[in-house]
C-alpha cells in the first residue's frame, strides 16, 4: 500500500510533521553530553563569579527589595541571611556534579530552582536583565533528557536505573533545538526591539556612537571618532541580529553566524564595556554534534593488556 501524497494529507498534517520534524529529529547522544557539559559549566562559573553578589544579598537592607513578578505573585521574599552561604555553595556543587554526570538530570531540575530563586533575588535588588535566563532554559532541558546517560561517571553507589549510551545512539534532538531556538530569538528580538523603538534608522550609527562616548572605554571613544565606523558597525549587528534564527533553517550558516556572533560579543565587550559570560558558551550547541562524534572516534584508544597464560 503506497503512502498518501502529501496533498491528500491536508496542510495542517503537513505543518504537524514540519513542527514534528523540526523538534524531535534524531541526534547523536553525544550532543546531549555536550550540552550538558557546557550548561554545568556555565553553572559553575556562575556560583564562582556571580555567586560573589548573592552573598552580598545578606548585606543589603531588606527596604531594597522589590520582588520581581513572579516572586510577588508567590509572596517570596528577600533571600534569608542563613542560606546566603548555601546558595551559593549548593550551585557550585550542583555544577560539579553535573559536569561528572552523576544524577544531572535530578541535580538539573534542583539547580534549575535554586539557580532561578538566585537570579530572581539580584534583579529583586536591582534591573532586571536578560542575560542570565538561557542557563535556566539549559538546565531545564538537561532535567527533562537522558543527559546523564552519555559519557557520565557512574561511582560504585550510584544505582540508576537507566543504563549508559553509546556517543552515536540516536535520540531525540528537541533538548539542543530548545537551546537554539532561545539563542536565535534572543538576538532576533534585540533586532527586532531596534526597530520598533527608533526604525532603520538605528542603523545611522549615531545612537551607537552615543553610546560609546557614554560608557567612557578608551576603544570605544576612539571608535566613535570615526562616524562611518559606527554606521558600518551599527548596520552589521542589526542585520545579523534579525538574520540569525536562519540558522535554525539552514544549519550550516552556523559556520558563519556563530563566529560572527563572538566577535560581536567581544567587540561589545571591549567597546562598551557590555559582556554575557553566561550566554557566549552557549554559542556552540549550534556545532553539529556529528562532528562531536567524528572527533571521539578519531581519538586514540588504548588497547586492553592481555595476560598470558602462565607468564610470569
Amino acid at each position: 500500500m503506497t503512502a498518501p501524497r502529501a496533498s491528500a494529507r491536508g496542510p495542517l498534517l503537513v505543518l504537524w510533521e514540519h513542527w514534528d520534524r523540526f523538534w524531535l529529529a534524531p541526534q547523536p547522544a553525544v550532543g546531549l553530553a555536550w550540552l550538558r557539559g557546557i550548561t554545568f559549566a556555565t553553572l559553575l562559573h556562575f556560583a564562582l563569579t556571580d555567586g560573589v553578589w548573592v552573598e552580598r544579598l545578606g548585606a543589603v537592607d531588606p527596604w531594597f527589595y522589590r520582588p520581581i513578578g513572579l516572586f510577588d505573585l508567590l509572596g517570596i521574599g528577600p533571600l534569608p541571611a542563613v542560606l546566603v552561604g548555601p546558595l551559593r555553595w549548593g550551585l557550585a556543587l550542583g555544577g560539579l556534579l553535573g559536569l561528572l554526570g552523576v544524577g544531572a538530570r535530578w541535580v538539573a531540575a534542583a539547580s534549575a530552582l535554586a539557580y532561578g530563586y538566585a537570579v530572581g533575588q539580584l534583579y529583586s535588588f536591582t534591573n532586571v536583565h536578560h542575560g542570565e535566563a538561557l542557563l535556566l532554559v539549559a538546565l531545564v532541558a538537561c532535567a527533562g533528557s537522558s543527559c546523564d546517560a552519555v559519557w557520565a561517571w557512574r561511582p560504585r553507589w550510584w544505582r540508576p536505573r537507566a543504563s549508559l549510551l553509546a556517543p552515536a545512539t540516536p535520540v531525540p534532538g528537541w533538548p539542543l533545538q530548545l537551546v537554539r531556538v532561545q539563542v536565535a530569538l534572543t538576538y532576533w528580538l534585540a533586532g527586532y526591539a531596534k526597530l520598533i523603538l527608533a526604525g532603520p534608522g538605528w542603523a545611522d550609527g549615531a545612537t551607537l556612537q552615543f553610546y560609546l562616548l557614554l560608557r567612557g572605554e578608551p576603544l570605544g571613544g576612539w571608535v566613535a571618532q570615526s562616524p562611518e565606523l559606527c554606521r558600518l558597525l551599527a548596520a552589521l549587528s542589526l542585520a545579523g541580529e534579525l538574520a540569525f534564527p536562519l540558522v535554525l533553517r539552514w544549519p550550516r550558516l552556523g559556520w558563519l553566524f556563530v563566529p560572527a556572533a563572538l566577535l560581536f560579543h567581544l567587540a561589545s565587550q571591549r567597546l562598551l564595556a557590555v559582556g554575557f559570560a553566561h550566554f557566549l558558551p552557549f554559542l556552540m550547541l549550534f556545532l553539529d554534534p556529528r562532528l562531536l562524534l567524528r572527533l571521539h572516534r578519531a581519538l586514540p584508544r588504548r588497547r586492553p593488556t592481555v595476560h598470558l597464560a602462565g607468564a610470569v
